[in-house]
Formats: C-alpha cells, sequence, structure tokens
C-alpha cells in the first residue's frame, strides 16, 4: 500500500506527534483496508461499507487523523477529555 498523500505531509518531518498519529492511520489501513470506509460510511449487515472513501475523503480522513498530533490537534483533544498514555 502506498502512502496517503496528506494536506501537510511536510510538517510530519517537524513534528513526531503528527508522524506518529498519521504513521497509527496507516497501520490501522494496512490491517483492514477498508476500516475508514466502514468507520465513516456505515457498513451492511455482513461488514461491508455502504459505499468506498474516494481519495480527496481519503485524503482528508488522513490529514485529520495527522492534525490530531500537531499542537492544536493535542489541545483539541485535552480540551475533550482525551488524556494521552502514560507508560
Amino acid at each position: 500500500m502506498e502512502n496517503i498523500v496528506t494536506f501537510n505531509q511536510h510538517r510530519r518531518e517537524s513534528n513526531p506527534q503528527e508522524k506518529k498519529f498519521y504513521d497509527a492511520a496507516i497501520d490501522f489501513k494496512k490491517s483492514s483496508s477498508i476500516i475508514f470506509d466502514q468507520a465513516i460510511l456505515g457498513c451492511n449487515g455482513n461488514g461491508k461499507p455502504n459505499q468506498y472513501l474516494t481519495e480527496r475523503e481519503e485524503q482528508i480522513v488522513f490529514s485529520t487523523l495527522q492534525w490530531l498530533g500537531s499542537p492544536v490537534g493535542q489541545s483539541f483533544l485535552d480540551k475533550a477529555g482525551f488524556v494521552p498514555k502514560t507508560i
């Protein structure tokens, strides 16, 4: 599977947290190629997506997931009550 281009992919080089979120999304996509299609567009009773994401929709999804790793995205998660896991 080739990498999915995001709107601000250059930021992954300078922000390790954005890269981490993007890489996690890629790993989910690799483990189940239709996981985001199912989550966003719903699925039928057999687990198949009702529709498949277009290339642009996929770019929006992955850009948003990458954004969650940015300082603003992290602030959003914090305000929503999500707490980073401590190891």
